[in-house]
């Protein structure tokens, strides 16, 4: 649940002065996105007309599945997607505030009971899963300028693509062990870093202590479902929300327990949370950090032949300054892709030749591919998992499947100390050696194995 932000001091910030957006409604973004694909403009330059514009109102997100629907290009969506999560945080304007079929007080207070259940029993009914978290990051830093503004000045920083493991109820995460210092070891990284997508978001608006303030906004269509939407408000004095600037001083972080508001977007029937938003309120004059806002979508995901409504994306977006310098203040934009959710299990079944070899339906190779706008380069994929050869008619075999297996290990040097850091050299041998291992184990030659 919490946002951290860490920034090193050594490094002088400064931020570019940019133009003014221009301010256009809805239905001109709409306009202007149909009438360039209907001419046939490039990605590129639809791109670029949308680049210094920001929405009057907000954009339901059916109005944006539409306009994503549409033949644009990556860079196209980018920029629309980052247009309508701006515009996520404007107040709903009156005449959507106010629609004729308002739920009574009853059916409010009956959908927002099963909310509540919903969201804390959530982190207890979610299974055992790995997944792929896939982060892309910008900010308006402008040194180096090695890339064209996507945004209102954002540029394109990096992307980094890691494992996510959630085991009894914890969410284990790694994003790149050579940036973290190697397997189990997090350590802060400069820019923007959040976390809690997988439970704490959602279940602290509903614990006791929470204070919660609820009101009805509005219906909203999103994939097709129609769902009841609630603002809601959690004083500073209640909050769990924590956010933190690191460093004015060398490991010492600052940080402050903030209010915040935002939209839940609720299944009426279920309870089920499709998205929530949340934006901090009366963070001190003098903190570091202005302003802070995140963006977490869930959509119906399959794992082990059950569906669950787990976190497809999140976004946050964040002000800071570097302090002491207090020069200019740099804003941060990430944007965080969930893919590829498998079951995280060991299990052993008995088959005979007679039944059919076809592998259970979370054994089958992942649907998910990754987006275009993922820029990932040269980061390693899972390799799917192919389906076995048929048994012989009346033998039996035994399958089994792992999808992870940690194995801990030391490395020493030549005077028998643990080595706390591999340099790429070393990780290189060490692959060399794992690969020369699978080579033995399959019976093949080194280096004929790909992966």
């Amino acid at each position: 649940m919490n946002l951290r932000e860490s920034f090193p001091v050594i490094l002088l910030a400064c931020a570019a002065a940019g133009w003014p957006a221009e301010r256009i409604s809805a239905d001109r973004l709409e306009n202007i996105v149909a009438s360039a694909c209907s001419n046939g403009a490039a990605d590129a330059q639809v791109a670029h007309s949308l680049a210094d514009i920001e929405l009057t109102e907000r954009l339901p997100i059916g109005r944006l599945e539409s306009l994503l629907a549409l033949p644009v290009g990556p860079r196209t969506r980018d920029v629309l997607q980052m247009v309508a999560d701006v515009s996520a945080f404007l107040e709903q304007p009156a005449a959507q505030a106010a629609p004729a079929e308002v739920p009574s007080d009853e059916q409010q207070q009956e959908m927002l009971a099963r909310a509540r259940e919903y969201t804390l029993g959530y982190i207890r009914a979610l299974p055992d899963f790995v997944a792929f978290k896939m982060t892309r990051r910008f900010d308006d830093y402008p040194f180096p300028k090695v890339r064209t503004e996507v945004w209102n000045n954002l540029i394109f920083r990096d992307s980094e693509a890691g494992q996510l493991t959630y085991n009894n109820g914890v969410e284990s995460n790694v994003d790149n062990p050579a940036a973290h210092g190697g397997p189990g070891i997090v350590r802060e990284r400069q820019g923007l870093s959040s976390f809690g997508e997988f439970g704490s978001i959602i279940g602290a608006l509903f614990w006791d202590d929470s204070h919660i303030q609820l009101t009805w906004s509005h219906w909203e269509t999103v994939s097709d479902k129609r769902l009841a939407v609630f603002h809601y408000s959690i004083p500073a004095d209640h909050s769990r929300y924590i956010v933190s600037y690191c460093c004015d001083e060398p490991d010492r972080p600052v940080s402050v327990a903030a209010a915040y508001r935002g939209d839940l977007f609720v299944d009426p029937a279920t309870g089920g949370i499709w998205r929530i938003t949340r934006e901090a309120l009366g963070l001190p004059p003098r903190f570091p950090t202005h302003w802070a806002k995140t963006i977490v979508d869930y959509r119906p995901v399959s794992i082990a032949s059950a569906s669950y409504l787990l976190p497809v994306r999140s976004m946050t977006y964040s002000e800071s300054i570097f302090q002491p310098y207090d020069i200019r203040t740099i804003r941060y934009w990430n944007d965080v892709r969930f893919v590829q959710y498998r079951r995280f299990a060991a299990e052993a079944r008995l088959v005979t030749g007679e039944e059919t070899q076809a592998p259970p339906e979370d054994e089958a190779p992942p649907e998910q591919a990754p987006e275009p706008w993922l820029e990932l380069g040269r980061t390693e994929q899972p390799t799917p998992i192919r389906a076995p050869p048929a048994s012989p008619s009346g033998v039996a075999t035994i399958r089994a499947s792992v999808e992870l297996v940690e194995v801990p290990v030391i490395v020493k040097d030549r005077r028998g100390e643990p080595v706390n850091v591999l340099e790429e050299r070393g990780l290189r041998s060490l692959r060399q050696w794992r690969a020369a291992g699978r080579a033995r184990f399959s019976g093949r030659e080194p280096g004929t194995e790909g992966g």
